[in-house]
């Protein structure tokens, strides 16, 4: 994995699913990178990471100043995934109001984002 440059003012969000399906190595070189990219960035980045509760590699993030959400309970899997949609519907939401998205693609986006 590589470092790249980026020469951007505006916030980015990085969005890594499913990390546990990397063996323990590559989760902690993920890991490392992310760590490095927020000490280095000129910019917000955000990272949204799913995994399972035992990914090995993610435990590590615990220990940094990064604000860490951990959704576990498979019991309240329906309330979980309501509260996704509802932060994923107001985040689209006020992307459509500063304008960096089409209203007209909020709802693909929305699908995109849910599937």
């Amino acid at each position: 994995m590589q470092m790249t440059h980026i020469e951007n003012k505006s916030p980015i969000t990085i969005i890594i699913d499913a990390i546990e399906e990397c063996d323990k190595k590559a989760q902690l070189l993920v890991v490392s990178r992310i760590s490095e990219l927020l000490i280095l960035a000129d910019t917000t980045v955000k990272f949204f990471i799913t995994s399972r509760p035992d990914a090995e590699g993610v435990l590590d993030v615990q220990g940094s100043s990064t604000q860490l959400i951990q959704l576990l309970s498979e019991d309240k899997k329906n309330q979980i995934q309501d509260d996704i949609k509802f932060v994923v519907r107001h985040r689209l939401g006020r992307m459509v109001t500063w304008g960096t998205c089409r209203p007209s693609l909020n709802g693909r986006h929305f699908t995109l984002v849910i599937s």
